[in-house]
């Protein structure tokens, strides 16, 4: 089956957007931007365009994993490389900041994963893991089933919650495996029955345009009516999550446009250096230590005036790009290790193992 380099090209603009999102609220541009200002608004526009990033990842997960087998080797490499830059990061930031140095850290550097260094790292290990079982539900089960289970899904877990302000399901607003899992199935769904030949692209977009500024309206008339007219400071964030229907939707249009994208040989080229170096940019920048004590409020100076636009954009480009280069120095040194070799040994053996346990029930 031919590659589609849309989906490739989706992954890299997806953590594009992760870093936007970090830029403006881990950076500190909205904890800084004066209430109701222009430039709150500017970043809160941002913010919700982005906000969809995170569920544009899970639907990648099920479009492109569903007719694959799970394999022992893919998770132990993704978990060398989540521990390669926990532990590189813990040294590099011990020695420049000695009080960075606790039992919490130590142990966050060498069990990443259990500890939940990188909560969308220890979902996505359990969503892998469970990956063969939904793959199995999803290839056997008919259209006319599958698709009153995910307008069943939506409803129960994304549309009734949001404007209820309830979480039934524990989906704590989408930083769950679980979430990911409903999202899984969303985008094996889209695959499956190739929902993309089946829309216009004009549509799609309207239906980006339309969710996007029904979201930042839902926020903008119910905080700037309630400041201007009666001086109260509200909070309506609640289409604000990743699992608000509108944020979803934005993503799954999304999903359905980078699909249907037709890309030249330049372009092509350029996905297939930056896409497998996508995760690694998620795992420099958000780690931890550097969230702490590089990425924190780094952008407080910027926060002011219409600078903020070009700020939010040229900072995340050179955090995407310095990213970047370090993921491909990791890669070619894991390369030279032959690390994808000694993991497809690990998963030989253990693959022996439990054959013999299986063969005793």
């Amino acid at each position: 089956m031919e590659r589609n380099y849309g989906i490739d090209f989706f992954r890299i603009t997806s953590m594009f957007m992760v870093v936007i999102l970090h830029v403006i609220d881990q950076g500190g541009i909205l904890s800084t931007v004066a209430k109701y200002s222009a430039e709150y608004w500017i970043a809160w526009f941002f913010e919700i365009a982005c906000y969809c990033a995170v569920n544009c990842f899970a639907l990648i997960s099920g479009y492109v994993m569903h007719k694959s087998s799970a394999r022992f080797s893919k998770a132990l490499e993704l978990w060398f490389q989540t521990i390669f830059y926990t532990v590189l990061s813990f040294i590099v930031i011990g020695i420049i900041f000695p009080a960075s140095v606790n039992s919490d850290s130590i142990l966050d550097a060498i069990l990443p994963v259990t500890r939940g260094h990188y909560w969308y790292i220890s979902a996505y290990f359990g969503m892998y893991i469970l990956s063969p079982l939904l793959n199995v539900a999803i290839n056997h089960i008919e259209k006319k089933v599958f698709l009153p289970i995910i307008i069943a899904i939506l409803l129960l877990v994304s549309v009734l919650p949001s404007f209820l302000g309830t979480d039934p399901y524990e989906m704590k607003s989408g930083y769950s495996m679980i979430w990911l899992c409903l999202l899984y199935i969303v985008g094996a769904f889209i695959s499956k029955y190739k929902v993309a030949e089946k829309i216009k692209i004009s549509q799609t977009w309207g239906i980006v345009v339309g969710a996007l500024c029904f979201t930042f309206l839902s926020k903008f008339i119910p905080e700037h009516t309630s400041y201007t007219f009666f001086k109260v400071e509200t909070r309506s964030n609640f289409l604000i999550s990743y699992t608000s229907p509108t944020i979803v939707l934005i993503a799954v249009a999304l999903l359905v446009i980078f699909s249907k994208l037709t890309l030249n040989k330049t372009a092509v080229r350029i996905i297939k250096i930056f896409a497998p170096a996508s995760l690694g940019v998620y795992l420099i920048h958000a780690n931890k230590q550097v969230w702490e004590y590089v990425i924190k409020d780094f952008a407080k100076p910027f926060a002011d005036g219409l600078i903020i636009i070009p700020f939010i954009f040229l900072s995340a480009v050179a955090i995407y790009i310095i990213c970047s280069i370090a993921e491909l120095g990791r890669i070619g040194l894991f390369r030279v290790l032959k690390v994808k070799n000694l993991c497809i040994a690990a998963e030989e053996k253990t693959k022996k193992i439990f054959d013999k346990i299986s063969d005793k029930f």
